[in-house]
């Protein structure tokens, strides 16, 4: 982490924590319970944010080496990414050119060439057709070329992915999308890490409820309880937004420990005293720990109540996944257990409860303030959106 802002954001924490206070907005937001429930939004998010813009798909460590790839649901379309010869990434629609069958079912591996499981078509890294499974003379009349892996426009930078999932999309263009964000990732240096676990939840819970446990430590205290609470106040937030993107500092009860102190001798990132938070528009939550980091990519799923998670922990760099190896796999593990039971469970029963009557809308307070900037940036690209398409 870059030392002047771990600084800066050590003393602003110390301050906010002392005053049990943090970053707030002017005033509470209040959001209608239908953009969880409605139909209509949900196609307008499906078509405006999810296929009609970069959306991250993955980590470049992931996809490290030429040959290696990842394939991933992204909100209905199936996707390939995977290294080529030239070290560039690239990503395809995951589907068989010849009769449709998925072309790649592992969820992550490594090869030169890809074949389809029903009928053997093959394809190099390139997404190129490269072998119709001994029936030349059969094809014969047939364009190779118009029968390669269906591209999807893809782009990569600071150790991450982005995909536009729709193949005849524009390019994407990081600098326009990214924004101030792209000054602030290059400090982490994502392109060294390792990833250690991935597992994938699927949610019966719409995909905002599920971004927004991650928008506020407001609820630490009582439903982290006995989990997180020990280690992290419910107070203290310091914001940043960053274009569509927003920065979120949280801090640790250790924090204490830099009061009348040194700021020289302040090692709070490393010692959990904060902890750095990114939400990564649209559905992207990057959580950096001292020892760790941590991707949740989540995207809506076949209707507004269902989303799924991708959850991914990574060691920061080659040789803390092998000395921290066991710590790694206990912080997964833990990880995987606040979300499923706490995170989880509480954003499904909020999903049961939408449809109740009991509330028409959701109030956001004034320390919710990450809250607020996300259903803000959400409804200001879907009215870009209907402008654009009417």
């Amino acid at each position: 982490m870059d030392r002047t802002l771990e600084l800066e954001l050590t003393a602003q924490a110390l301050a906010f924590v002392d005053n049990r206070l943090g970053d707030y907005a002017d005033a509470v937001y209040e959001t209608p319970v239908e953009v969880y429930t409605s139909t209509v939004r949900y196609e307008q998010e499906i078509e405006t944010i999810f296929r009609g813009s970069p959306v991250i798909a993955g980590l470049s460590c992931e996809v490290a080496e030429s040959g290696d790839f990842k394939t991933l649901d992204m909100s209905g379309i199936p996707v390939l990414l995977q290294r080529d010869a030239d070290g560039g990434v690239q990503a395809f629609i995951n589907v068989c050119r010849h009769r449709g069958a998925t072309l790649v079912e592992a969820q992550s591996g490594s090869s030169r060439r890809l074949v389809c499981p029903y009928h053997g078509w093959s394809y190099d890294s390139s997404g190129e057709l490269v072998g119709v499974a001994g029936a030349n003379a059969a094809f014969d009349d047939m364009c190779r070329e118009q029968r390669s892996l269906t591209p999807l426009p893809t782009a990569e930078r600071h150790g991450l992915i982005w995909v536009t999932p729709t193949a005849d999309a524009p390019p994407i263009d990081l600098d326009d999308h990214l924004g101030p964000l792209d000054a602030d990732l290059p400090q982490w240096d994502l392109g060294e890490c390792v990833v250690v676990d991935t597992r994938i939840h699927e949610v019966e819970a719409n995909w905002k409820l599920v971004v927004e446990t991650f928008l506020e430590n407001y609820h630490l205290k009582t439903l982290h309880k006995d989990t997180l609470a020990p280690l992290m106040t419910n107070f203290g937030t310091c914001h940043e937004t960053l274009g569509d993107s927003q920065r979120m500092v949280y801090p640790g009860t250790s924090l204490e420990t830099c009061k009348d102190t040194d700021p020289e001798t302040w090692q709070a990132f490393a010692d959990w005293g904060i902890s750095v938070v990114y939400n990564l528009y649209p559905n992207a939550i990057l959580v950096l720990l001292g020892e760790h980091y941590q991707l949740f990519q989540i995207f809506p799923g076949s209707a507004p109540g269902t989303c799924s998670m991708i959850q991914t922990v990574m060691a920061q760099n080659a040789e803390d996944s092998v000395v921290n190896a066991e710590g790694l796999a206990a912080q997964a593990e833990l990880l995987s257990h606040v979300l499923t039971t706490e995170d989880l469970r509480v954003a499904q029963s909020i999903e049961a409860s939408l449809r109740s009557g009991a509330n028409d809308s959701f109030v956001f307070g004034k320390n919710e303030i990450p809250a607020h900037h996300f259903h803000d940036r959400l409804f200001l690209h879907l009215a870009a959106g209907s402008e654009t398409s009417s």
